[in-house]
């Protein structure tokens, strides 16, 4: 994947589905937990950074979100749980056809 863009485009997830759960991308179902999302976001700080996407299988399909809001609630509150919190741009409620994910960048290298 090629650097990450501010804000989230829809090119920009459309690779990063395409692409597939990897290094710079972690997708997670609609009913992760708050815990499952601090880990992934652990992950990708730890890391090169990238992309979570919450309503999307491993393999990049979408499958949505049921309360849209509530997977958005979740992951604002996920890198909080984190000891020390991490501090990242807000996840983005993104409409992909007639499906709703959550997404967020996260930067390489945060403490």
């Amino acid at each position: 994947m090629n650097e990450i863009p501010d804000p989230i485009s829809i090119p920009y997830l459309q690779q990063a589905l395409a692409s597939g759960a990897g290094d710079r991308a972690v997708m997670l179902s609609g009913q992760a937990s708050e815990k499952s999302m601090a880990e992934s976001l652990v992950a990708l700080a730890n890391g090169h950074g990238g992309l979570l996407i919450v309503g999307a299988t491993a393999r990049g399909r979408v499958s949505g979100l049921r309360q849209p809001e509530i997977s958005l609630q979740r992951l604002a509150a996920a890198p909080l749980i984190i000891d020390p919190p991490l501090i990242i741009p807000m996840p983005s409620l993104i409409r992909v056809g007639k499906k709703q994910l959550v997404a967020v960048e996260v930067p390489p290298g945060l403490p």
